[in-house]
């Protein structure tokens, strides 16, 4: 029988055991869910989705709303809690280093693709499932708000379909870039404060000025750029094609792990 490590991954043994991808994203897993910090960022994520999309919808007025509307405010929590999957998803690689279990881990896993990729399938799978228990707890708080008003909120809607289809690519993809800046930077402190600023500080900042550079560097941050998997327009508008705000998207989910699995090949743990 293998033996576990403290890193979460079985280790080899004389009857030639070898890694696979499935024993490496098991070790992903054993490791975010005993982070002390993990619960409690999932609750704070789930609080702010469900607490701010069914409190956004339910001030809106059943004599005029729209579906538009109501699938925006169902979505308003996400603006904010996205910043709590990037921190998790952050914190998921930097404690490696704080720990010193990196040295481990990439002792058991020494193909750099292979352990950030498992990471990645770690917190993209965590972020889905929160995603969309927290948006379908708004929904269905809001449901039950307009339940006697004739208001519909039909999930066969394209409207919702967009919402509950992309609000989890949305949220992968953020987490995948707190990741990738995870185990670019090393550290908590600076990876954090990054993930933070691009979602959604900056955005708001930037959203107070009209400065033309300004407006563009604002469309290209991820947290802009997102609401357009979920055919919504972000805090400020966007002048971008929806295509290139998806594409735009894409690249902050996939660049930093990239550059974070280059990072890992050149420096030492």
């Amino acid at each position: 029988m293998s033996a576990t490590t403290t890193s979460g991954y079985p280790t080899a043994d004389t009857t030639g055991w070898a890694l696979t991808f499935g024993h490496a994203v098991r070790g992903e897993w054993i490791k975010i869910r005993t982070m002390r910090i993990t619960p409690w960022l999932a609750l704070a994520f789930l609080a702010i989705t469900v607490g701010m999309g069914a409190s956004s919808s339910a001030g809106a007025d059943p004599a005029v709303v729209t579906q538009e509307d109501l699938a925006t405010r169902l979505a308003a929590g996400l603006f904010v809690a996205q910043a709590v999957l990037a921190v998790l998803a952050a914190l998921s690689a930097t404690s490696e280093w704080a720990t010193g279990l990196v040295r481990v881990s990439l002792t058991a896993v020494p193909r750099r693709s292979l352990f950030v990729t498992a990471k990645a399938v770690v917190v993209v799978g965590i972020s889905v499932v929160l995603t969309i228990v927290g948006l379908v707890g708004a929904w269905a708080f809001s449901l039950v708000r307009y339940s006697g008003s004739g208001t519909t909120m039909d999930l066969a809607d394209p409207l919702y379909l967009w919402l509950f289809l992309g609000g989890p690519v949305f949220m992968a993809l953020i987490s995948t870039m707190g990741l990738g800046f995870g185990v670019l930077m090393r550290s908590a402190g600076a990876a954090v404060t990054t993930v933070v600023a691009l979602a959604p500080v900056l955005p708001v900042i930037l959203a107070a000025f009209s400065v033309d550079v300004i407006v563009t560097i604002r469309e290209l941050l991820p947290a802009s750029a997102g609401p357009a998997l979920m055919g919504q327009q972000p805090l400020g508008g966007s002048s971008l094609p929806v295509a290139v705000s998806i594409l735009v998207i894409v690249l902050w989910g996939v660049v930093p792990p990239l550059a974070g699995v280059l990072s890992l090949r050149r420096r030492d743990a």
